[in-house]
């Protein structure tokens, strides 16, 4: 998008992929006060053993192609599938355990705060919700 936030016509989160990725890849596509927009393209990529990502934040995520298996401290997983999607609570320990190496991933993670939204609400906004 430009800085008057229209859509350009290169704006497609299937292109500008690179064909080489030494490392995963994270691009912010959308930076908001309580809210971003993540672009992160992986092949083959997993976070270190001891790497887990707990984050102040709640994240949405989706895999929009390719696929990825997601670990959680408490010893679960979730593979993921093009078009899985789920929700990862704030703090909640998790990293991303394998990703297919034929092809990339693409996902979509969406990161916002809602408890700082809530605080920061004016009574009348909150009388409204």
């Amino acid at each position: 998008m430009n800085k008057a936030g229209e859509k350009n016509s290169a704006d497609n989160i299937l292109s500008g992929i690179p064909e080489v990725l030494p490392q995963e890849l994270e691009q912010f596509l959308l930076e908001h006060e309580h809210v971003s927009i993540r672009r992160i393209l992986s092949k083959g990529h997993s976070a270190p053993a001891q790497g887990w990502y707990e984050q102040q934040d709640n994240e949405w995520v989706l895999v929009v192609k390719g696929e990825g298996i997601l670990e959680f401290a408490d010893n679960s997983e979730r593979h993921m599938h093009e078009g899985d999607y789920c929700f990862i609570p704030a703090l909640k320990k998790h990293r991303v355990k394998w990703t297919a190496q034929q092809e990339v991933t693409i996902w979509l993670a969406i990161h916002f705060s809602v408890q700082q939204l809530l605080q920061e609400m004016t009574p009348d906004e909150e009388e409204q919700r």
